[in-house]
C-alpha cells in the first residue's frame, strides 16, 4: 500500500457508501477536494459530511495515521484546517496544532479487495504495457479519450520548453521558427549540428538573400563547416568561393565543431542532402512562421517543405563523391516528421501566446491529417488492437508508453484507472 493509491481511492470516491470514521461516525464525501502538489495537505477545499454535519476544509492522506507525527504535521499551521485524516491503518489518533482531534477514516476495512488486486496486478506486470492482458476489456472510447489527453499534455509540455527558448531570443518568433525548423531537418541524428548551423547564420541574413538559392546554399554549407578550398567539382568550388566572400563581408564564424553524423544513416539522410533540402525550403519561400498560419490542408504545407534541390545532388551524396543517379527530393514521410516536430508545435505555440484558440486548434487539425507513424512502439500497441488513426494518436501512444506505461503511472492514466476500478 502507498499514498498514491490511497489518494487515488479518495479522489475517485471508491470507498464503501457505508463508510465510518474510527469513532463510528457516518461519512459521506460531497467533494474530495483539489489535489495539492505543493506544500500542505494532500487535498484542499474538500466537503465531507460527518454524522450529518458538513465540513469544509482539507484532507491529509497517510499509510499509517502515526505518519502524521512522523512528518510533524501537529506542529505545522498549514495543517490547522484538516477536517479528515484518510489512512490505510489507524495506529493512533492525531491532533492539530491547537490540540483538536481529527476524524480518521481507516480504508483497509472499507474498500473492495478487487481494487487492490487490480492495482497490484498492474504494478507486478512485466509487460511493456502493464495492462496488456486487460486492455481488451476497456471501451475504445476511454482509450481514445486518453490519447487525446496525452497529445494535448505532450504539446503543452513541448511548448513550455519552446517558450523559454523563444524568450531567450527576445520573442523574435521568426528567428526562433527558423532555428526550430532547422533542428527538425536534422532528423534526430543531426539535430544538434543543424541547430548550431542556424545559430551561426542569423535568419535576418537568410531573409536578405532569400531570392538567391546558390548563395543560401553557400552560406548554410559554409556555416555548417562543410566547405574547403580543395574541391574537384565545380559546384562545391563555386559554393566555397561565394561563401568566402560573404563570410568576410558579414564577419561570419562557422559553427565550432563539425560533428555531423553519417554512421548507419541511409544516404538520403546524409547532412549534405538535408542541408540542400533546407536551403530549397528557405529559398524564395520561408519568410517566417506567418507563411503557415493560413494553411488549412496538409498538402499546402507539403508544397512549402518539399522542393527540388540542385541537380548536382542527383548524382552525389557528398561533395566530390559521385554516385548512381537518384533524385533527392524529400518524401512525404520525411516532411511529416518536420511538420510533427516543428511546424505544428510552432503553430500551437503561436496560437497559445496570442490567445488564438482557432490557430491552436488548427495545429491539431493539421496533425490529424497526417498518417499514423509506424515504429516499434506503435507496432506494440497494434498487437493489443489499439490502432492509431492518425499522427495525433501515434504521437500520443508514444507519449503514453514513455510517460505512463514505462513509469507504471497507471493511477493517472484513464485506461489504468478504469481497469483498477473494474470488478
Amino acid at each position: 500500500m502507498n499514498e498514491l493509491l490511497l489518494s487515488f481511492i479518495w479522489k475517485q470516491r471508491l470507498i464503501s457508501p457505508n463508510t465510518f470514521t474510527t469513532d463510528k461516525s457516518k461519512v459521506y464525501i460531497v467533494y474530495p477536494g483539489l489535489e495539492n502538489s505543493n506544500q500542505g495537505p494532500d487535498f484542499l477545499n474538500a466537503r465531507v459530511y460527518i454524522d450529518n454535519n458538513l465540513w469544509y476544509g482539507n484532507v491529509e492522506i497517510h499509510v499509517k495515521s502515526s505518519d502524521w507525527f512522523l512528518h510533524c504535521h501537529q506542529l505545522d499551521i498549514n495543517f490547522q484546517n484538516v477536517i479528515c485524516h484518510v489512512v490505510w491503518i489507524c495506529d493512533t489518533d492525531v491532533y492539530t496544532s491547537n490540540g483538536e482531534k481529527i476524524p480518521t477514516i481507516e480504508l483497509s476495512t472499507q474498500i473492495l479487495p478487487e481494487l487492490i488486486n487490480n492495482y497490484q496486478f498492474l504494478m507486478d506486470s512485466r509487460n511493456p504495457i502493464p495492462c496488456a492482458k486487460l486492455i481488451s476489456d476497456v471501451h475504445s472510447f476511454i482509450i481514445y479519450d486518453m490519447l487525446e489527453s496525452c497529445f494535448v499534455e505532450m504539446l503543452n509540455n513541448k511548448i513550455a520548453s519552446l517558450h523559454l527558448n523563444l524568450q531567450q531570443l527576445n520573442n523574435n518568433i521568426d528567428e526562433f521558427s527558423y532555428r526550430t525548423i532547422a533542428r527538425a531537418f536534422g532528423f534526430k541524428v543531426n539535430n544538434d549540428p543543424f541547430e548550431e548551423t542556424a545559430k551561426a547564420l542569423p535568419f535576418s541574413l537568410i531573409r536578405r538573400y532569400i531570392n538567391d538559392l546558390e548563395l543560401i546554399e553557400a552560406l548554410l554549407f559554409g556555416q555548417a563547416n562543410l566547405l574547403h578550398d580543395h574541391f574537384s567539382d565545380a559546384y562545391p568550388k563555386n559554393l566555397h568561393i561565394n561563401y568566402s566572400f560573404y563570410k568576410k563581408k558579414h564577419s561570419l564564424k562557422p559553427q565550432i565543431s563539425s560533428n555531423w553524423r553519417y554512421l548507419r544513416l541511409h544516404p538520403g539522410n546524409f547532412p549534405c542532402i538535408r542541408i540542400a533540402q533546407f536551403a530549397s525550403f528557405l529559398y524564395n519561400n520561408f519568410t517566417g512562421i506567418d507563411i503557415f498560419l493560413s494553411m488549412r490542408k496538409i498538402e499546402q504545407i507539403y508544397d512549402v517543405i518539399i522542393k527540388p534541390i540542385n541537380e548536382y545532388w542527383d548524382y552525389h551524396f557528398k561533395f566530390d563523391i559521385q554516385s548512381t543517379y537518384k533524385r533527392k527530393i524529400m518524401g512525404k514521410n520525411s516532411a511529416d516528421i518536420i511538420i510533427i516536430n516543428a511546424i505544428v508545435p510552432l503553430m500551437y505555440l503561436y496560437g497559445k501566446n496570442r490567445n488564438l484558440s482557432s490557430l491552436s486548434n488548427l495545429a491539431i487539425d493539421i496533425m490529424e491529417q497526417i498518417s499514423a507513424e509506424d515504429n516499434k512502439i506503435i507496432r506494440l500497441w497494434r498487437s493489443l488492437n489499439v490502432k492509431p488513426l492518425n499522427a495525433v494518436h501515434s504521437q500520443a501512444l508514444i507519449y503514453l508508453k514513455n510517460n505512463y506505461c514505462d513509469k507504471y503511472n497507471c493511477l493517472n492514466c484513464k485506461i489504468g484507472s478504469k481497469i483498477i476500478r473494474s470488478n
